[in-house]
């Protein structure tokens, strides 16, 4: 494997993640170059980058979100890298894979494993292949809303709710404990309402992540497993 010294790199992202990176580039001595949607123009992470370039509106999906403008800024900045930060691209294969083709370093990984571990179902899997130790959870699709209901009965509760693949960080619901609370995973309910309908959430992936929360001392939720596409719903846990 071979590395380059990197000068100049591109945050594809906003925010406090934005913030961060920024300042590790100041003590790296690397060149920081921002991107800002139009309701960004004078955030925080636009004020501190060393450059900083308009990528759109700002609904994500016209801006932090779509690929060729976020490649085509860093090929115009002189960036010889970017850093997805986390959220939006940062899961994201084609996004790591655009960069490489456009000969740009990517902070991250390799596309391939992007894919393998994007879905939360399918990294389930990994990691029993792997022999790596799990909390409880289904491994297969459950089919019907009370299947799902039963498993999650077997799970145990307190449960949450979490986009299934990328991250979105603004729909995370938890569930009182108590077996009579009740959820829907057909893709009207509220439950999945609340994900599909969510800016963040990936529109070209509207599935939700169900499981066992497990909690600090202080009741933060630490991590959840499940999923769900169409009639097919996952449902599980994990921690990390």
């Amino acid at each position: 494997m071979t590395s380059r010294r990197i000068g100049k790199l591109l945050v594809a992202n906003r925010g406090e993640i934005a913030v961060r990176v920024i300042r590790a580039c100041r003590e790296a001595g690397i060149v920081s170059v921002a991107v800002f949607s139009e309701a960004d123009r004078e955030a925080l992470h636009v004020l501190m980058a060393d450059e900083a370039y308009p990528i759109g509106p700002p609904p994500a999906a016209e801006s932090y979100l779509a690929i060729e403008k976020l490649v085509a800024v860093a090929k115009k900045a002189g960036a010889d890298a970017v850093h997805p930060g986390y959220g939006f691209l940062a899961e994201n294969a084609a996004f790591a894979e655009a960069c490489a083709a456009a000969g740009l370093t990517f902070v991250g990984p390799p596309p391939a494993a992007i894919v393998a571990m994007g879905d939360k179902t399918a990294a389930r899997r990994i990691a029993r292949d792997l022999g790596v130790p799990m909390v409880a959870g289904t491994l297969e699709a459950v089919a019907s809303d009370a299947a799902a209901r039963a498993a999650a009965r077997e799970i145990g509760y307190p449960l949450m709710i979490k986009a299934a693949l990328a991250s979105n960080l603004r729909v995370l619901r938890i569930r009182p404990r108590g077996g009579v609370v009740e959820f829907s995973a057909s893709p009207g309910s509220p439950w999945m309402r609340g994900i599909t309908e969510t800016p963040v959430s990936n529109p070209l992936n509207p599935r939700a992540n169900l499981g066992k929360t497990i909690s600090d001392a202080m009741s933060n939720p630490v991590q959840s497993l499940c999923c769900r596409k169409s009639a097919d719903f996952q449902a599980g846990s994990s921690v990390g």
